[in-house]
């Protein structure tokens, strides 16, 4: 009789149910939320499922915005409130004017908060400039240009970038005042320019000509930077298909024909 039990009770063992899988891992508000093994067990803080119509709205404005959720499942106002939630780089809704508008935010040069405005393309055309709208910043393949007059800032954050929106290894932030756009539609004023990556020193200390010594002629259809005030309305600065600066050298901040991107904050 006992050789029997145990036969039945190693038949039983060899039978015995599989232990059901784990239900997949989810994303919440908060990041990623996987189910441990307890996960049978009732939280009693937890609320009902039923009981929170915006339970299952990834925009949600009374969470903490976790670094692990995609940029486009925050609810932000601007870059400069990306910057405040300490939120990474990347594309976000914001509200420009009443209407939602998707924009870049850079979070990493300098403190971040900044919102790109231009970004050129090789044999890039058509309108573009600090008040012009053009392209879509979603599409890296055509110039990009959001229009900044409906937006406050008093720098811009100048420089090439390798692909995509990577910035590139040259990097200038130009102080600005916050009539720029409408005070200087035609005309230009004389910059004070640092560099994050500590570019061309001996051109920002004065030291030789410099391209980004003068800012203005906002209405123009490109970003407008020149070394002189000159009367002639030379198209330099950063244009649809590039930038065009004519010094190759450190006087044109070593960004001469290469793409460029152009940020505000």
């Amino acid at each position: 009789m006992k050789k029997y039990y145990v036969v039945l009770f190693l038949i039983l063992s060899l039978l015995g149910c599989e232990e059901e899988p784990l239900p997949p891992c989810q994303l919440s508000q908060t990041g990623w939320v996987c189910p441990e093994q307890d996960a049978g067990k009732v939280d009693p803080t937890e609320k009902d499922a039923g009981t929170d119509p915006g339970e299952n709205d990834m925009r949600r404005t009374d969470v903490t915005p976790s670094m692990d959720m995609p940029p486009s499942m925050v609810e932000v106002t601007s870059c400069a409130d990306v910057k405040t939630k300490s939120l990474p780089t990347g594309n976000y809704d914001i509200d420009i004017n009443g209407q939602k508008t998707k924009v870049h935010c850079n979070s990493d040069i300098d403190g971040g908060g900044w919102t790109l405005v231009g970004r050129s393309v090789a044999d890039g055309s058509g309108a573009f400039g600090w008040g012009q709208k053009a392209g879509s910043v979603a599409d890296d393949s055509i110039p990009y240009s959001l229009g900044a007059n409906a937006l406050s800032f008093t720098e811009t954050l100048i420089m090439n970038y390798s692909s995509g929106k990577v910035p590139g290894d040259r990097q200038y932030i130009v102080s600005l005042p916050d009539d720029f756009l409408t005070a200087y539609a035609t005309t230009s004023f004389a910059t004070t320019v640092r560099s994050p990556t500590n570019s061309c020193q001996n051109a920002i200390n004065g030291e030789v000509d410099f391209i980004f010594a003068r800012a203005g002629k906002t209405s123009r259809d490109h970003f407008w930077f020149r070394n002189v005030d000159l009367s002639q309305d030379f198209l330099k600065g950063l244009g649809p298909a590039g930038w065009d600066l004519f010094f190759t050298d450190c006087s044109g901040g070593e960004l001469h024909t290469k793409q460029g991107l152009i940020f505000v904050r």
